[in-house]
């Protein structure tokens, strides 16, 4: 359907530059369910119900929308602490149909419709 491509931060990188990750992202349509599959460069998919751009259009770019950044401690690790690893993340609408994609540094993401 189209391809797209996210700048995308580390944890602790507080503005995009010009050495920020990018990563590209390609969306097909499902012909046997109409639901669209995301797959990014890494090999991260995520598939949502939703209908597609018109075939006859030009592709959007997407819309950044904001970034998170999470802590997330290991198995069995209580507490947080100064070695608590931190993952950035950046949200950004698929312009071509409303999608939200949530896209992590190491380029993993999930996209949520948007009804």
């Amino acid at each position: 359907m189209h391809g797209l491509e996210f700048r995308v931060r580390k944890a602790g990188e507080p503005d995009f530059t010009k050495d920020t990750k990018k990563y590209g992202v390609e969306v097909f349509k499902d012909e046997n369910t109409g639901y669209l599959v995301y797959v990014s460069e890494t090999g991260s998919i995520s598939v949502v119900p939703g209908k597609p751009a018109q075939p006859d259009a030009k592709p959007k770019a997407p819309t950044w929308m904001h970034g998170l950044e999470f802590r997330v401690r290991k198995a069995g690790e209580a507490e947080f602490g100064a070695g608590t690893k931190k993952w950035g993340m950046e949200v950004f609408r698929d312009e071509n149909n409303g999608n939200l994609v949530y896209i992590s540094e190491t380029g993993s993401l999930t996209v949520v419709p948007v009804k």
